[in-house]
Order: structure tokens, then C-alpha cells, then sequence
């Protein structure tokens, strides 16, 4: 009788430990299918970033900062707040907030407007803007997939380091958050190509959100005919997936 009670115990401890083990980790195949599941499913979503631009032009060194914090939501709704910063009194940029709901735009400083059609560009640029910084199936359909084969996933995050032309994809959705895009005698960039770069892509293991992208990047380019160097690196933070309220940041 002792020894059926000993096999019941071992057989009950084995199984325990079986079911106690982890579960089998993601291929990575698996792992990208359920970032792009997860993304798919993004009703609402907040977003803060810090962005630094170096373009090297013209015998200077122009340096831009911007900070930037935004929400949007399914129900036509989104916010941008933007601090920006130039170390060159040449290439001036602005710090603003913006408001859009349904279309009407609310904005600090309150823009003084000529025409509607003049207010309603504003309105689809706020709109195109977060847009752009909420595009995540950008990241990972044009800067994650295409370098498959060469990038190192583990159970939280995405890393790649080199100088395929998907970086210069992540150079124009850093766009979006850098005051460069303010100035428009440095935004005609012709023959622009990735010179080296590097990302990494942190994410949650359970729903696999991107919840962080960091990225350097470092490019040439020509305006003018004249050559042109930019360095940028950007973190951004994703939060409060599908849990996003949007508020006026100009009240």
C-alpha cells in the first residue's frame, strides 16, 4: 500500500512540475505575426517622444531637439504638444499645442488665419502628424520585416544594426517628431541615403505591443547640389494601449 501511495506522490510531483514549466518561446515568425494581431487591434494609444537632429550643411552644424507627447483615439480625436528647440538663430522653430476633435482645430499659440482653406491645412497637418507617429504597422511592415532574416529577436525586444535602406524609412517616421520638419530651406533633401543605423524595438511578451522604438540613424544627402550629413536619435514610448482618453493640452 506505502509503495502505491509513494507512485501516486511522485506521479502528482511530476506533473506538477510539467505544468508549472514556461511556456514555449515565440519563433520569430510567431513573434511578428502577433506584434502585427496586436497592432491591428489599437483603438487608442499615447505616445512621448524626445528627438535629436544634427544636420551638418552649408560649413554649420545645426542641432534640433523636440519633445513631443500625443494621444489619438478611434473616435476621430487626437493632440499634439511640441517642444522644440535650434541651436541657430538661422533656422528658428516653434513650440505648439494642438487639438483636434472631429475635424475643428483648438491650438496654443492661437494662429491667426487669412483664409479657411489656410485653417484647415493646419488641421490636416495636426492630423497627418500624429498619424504618422501612430503608424506602427510602419514600423513593422517597412522596417522590421523586410530585415527579417538579420535581426535579433528574445522575449521582450527587436534589435538591428547596419545600413539597409529600411533605416531610411525610419528616418522619415522620425520626421514626425523632429522640429527639422520645421524648416523649409533643409527639407528639399534629393539623394538621401542611409549611411549606418541601428534600432530596437522593446515589447511586451504577453500581447507583444511595441511599447518602445530607439533608433540612430545617420544620412546623406544634397540640397542644393551642396552635401549634406544628419545624424538623428529618437526613443519614443507607447502607452495606455486601447486605454487612451485624449485631452486638450491647450486648455
Amino acid at each position: 500500500m506505502k509503495t502505491f501511495v509513494y507512485i501516486i506522490i511522485i506521479l502528482s510531483l511530476i506533473m506538477s512540475a510539467c505544468s508549472n514549466e514556461s511556456p514555449k518561446p515565440r519563433t520569430k515568425d510567431e513573434t511578428l505575426s502577433q506584434m502585427q494581431t496586436s497592432i491591428k487591434a489599437i483603438d487608442s494609444l499615447s505616445s512621448d517622444s524626445e528627438n535629436q537632429t544634427t544636420v551638418i550643411y552649408n560649413k554649420f552644424t545645426t542641432r534640433f531637439t523636440q519633445m513631443t507627447n500625443s494621444q489619438t483615439s478611434s473616435d476621430n480625436t487626437v493632440n499634439l504638444s511640441v517642444e522644440a528647440d535650434s541651436n541657430h538663430s538661422r533656422y528658428p522653430v516653434k513650440s505648439y499645442q494642438a487639438y483636434v476633435r472631429n475635424g475643428a482645430l483648438k491650438a496654443n499659440p492661437v494662429p491667426t488665419y487669412i483664409t479657411y482653406q489656410a485653417r484647415r491645412a493646419d488641421t490636416k497637418y495636426i492630423e497627418t502628424a500624429v498619424a504618422d507617429i501612430f503608424n506602427l504597422n510602419r514600423i513593422l511592415q517597412g522596417v522590421v520585416k523586410p530585415v527579417a532574416d538579420k535581426v535579433t529577436i528574445d522575449k521582450d525586444s527587436i534589435k538591428y544594426t547596419g545600413n539597409n535602406q529600411v533605416l531610411k524609412e525610419l528616418f522619415e517616421y522620425g520626421l514626425s517628431s523632429s522640429s527639422l520638419n520645421q524648416v523649409e530651406a533643409l527639407s528639399d533633401l534629393t539623394d538621401l541615403k542611409v549611411a549606418a543605423g541601428e534600432y530596437t524595438v522593446n515589447y511586451s511578451p504577453a500581447k507583444v505591443y511595441p511599447k518602445t522604438l530607439s533608433f540612430k540613424v545617420e544620412m546623406t544627402a544634397t540640397i542644393d547640389e551642396e552635401p549634406v550629413r544628419i545624424q538623428m536619435e529618437q526613443t519614443t514610448n507607447y502607452s495606455d494601449f486601447n486605454k487612451t482618453t485624449v485631452t486638450d493640452p491647450t486648455e
